[in-house]
């Protein structure tokens, strides 16, 4: 199955248009670089089952509009949407702790986030906009 998912994310890189995670898949941890340059990507919605999310996982993925991320996750990790340049809305929830070095560096179309109430660190260049 490893083999197959890696040829697929070789190959399919540009036909996904959506990811939508089921729950019933237990998945706990997305890799990092999982998703990287999915140009086509438009949406992401990720149950709250998964807890860790490894950096750059959704960067490049340009086309990107719209993410919700589970409850369960504490850090966005570094790079994670960094050059989503459609991206326009990122639902945190309020478990989020600590947002990364360009975790959304180049989201140039990005609205200004809703910072969660447990936020102990924001590094200075996680947003496109160091004012926010």
């Amino acid at each position: 199955i490893r083999v197959g998912f890696e040829y697929y994310m070789k190959k399919g890189r540009d036909i996904i248009t959506s990811l939508l995670v089921p729950r019933e898949y237990g998945i706990e941890n997305m890799p990092a670089y999982a998703f990287r340059n999915c140009k086509s990507m438009n949406d992401i919605y990720i149950p709250d089952t998964v807890e860790q999310i490894g950096k750059y996982a959704f960067s490049g993925c340009t086309s990107l509009q719209t993410v919700h991320l589970p409850s369960k996750l504490v850090r966005i990790s570094e790079g994670m949407f960094q050059e989503c340049s459609s991206l326009r809305k990122v639902f945190l929830s309020d478990t989020i702790e600590v947002i990364e070095d360009n975790a959304f560096a180049g989201c140039i179309n990005m609205r200004k986030p809703w910072i969660p109430k447990n936020i102990k660190y924001i590094a200075q260049n996680a947003f496109p906009n160091p004012e926010w």
